[in-house]
C-alpha cells in the first residue's frame, strides 16, 4: 500500500512538474511577445519624436519669416507715415501762402476803385 501511494505521488510530481514547464513556456512566450510590442512602440515613439522635431523647426522658421515680415511691414508702415506727415506739413504751409494771397488779393481788390476814383480826380 505505501508503494501505490508513492507512485501516486511520483505520477503527480511529475504532472506537476510538467504543468510547470509548459507554463514556463507559456511565459516565455508571453515575454517574447511583450518585448517585441515594447520595441514597436519606442521605435514608434521615435517616428513621431523625429517628426515632431521637423514639424517644430517647420513652424519656427515659418514664425521667423512672419515675424521678418511683420518687421518689415512695420518699418514701411514707419516709412509712409513719415511721408504722409510731411506731405501734411507741405499742405498745411500752402494753405497759409494761399491765404496770405487771397488776403493781399482782397486788399488790392478793395483799393483797386480808389485808384480808379484819384485816377478819375486827377483827370
Amino acid at each position: 500500500s505505501e508503494l501505490s501511494v508513492s507512485n501516486i505521488k511520483v505520477v503527480t510530481l511529475e504532472s506537476e512538474q510538467h504543468r510547470l514547464s509548459n507554463a514556463v513556456g507559456t511565459i516565455g512566450i508571453d515575454h517574447l511577445a511583450y518585448n517585441k510590442r515594447v520595441s514597436q512602440l519606442e521605435s514608434t515613439h521615435k517616428d513621431i519624436a523625429c517628426k515632431l522635431d521637423v514639424t517644430t523647426a517647420q513652424t519656427d522658421k515659418q514664425m521667423k519669416a512672419v515675424s521678418i515680415a511683420l518687421a518689415s511691414h512695420g518699418e514701411q508702415i514707419q516709412c509712409e507715415k513719415s511721408q504722409i506727415e510731411q506731405i501734411s506739413d507741405i499742405l498745411s504751409h500752402q494753405e497759409t501762402e494761399i491765404a496770405k494771397t487771397n488776403k493781399s488779393a482782397a486788399f488790392i481788390a478793395d483799393t483797386i476803385p480808389i485808384h480808379e476814383e484819384r485816377l478819375i480826380q486827377a483827370e
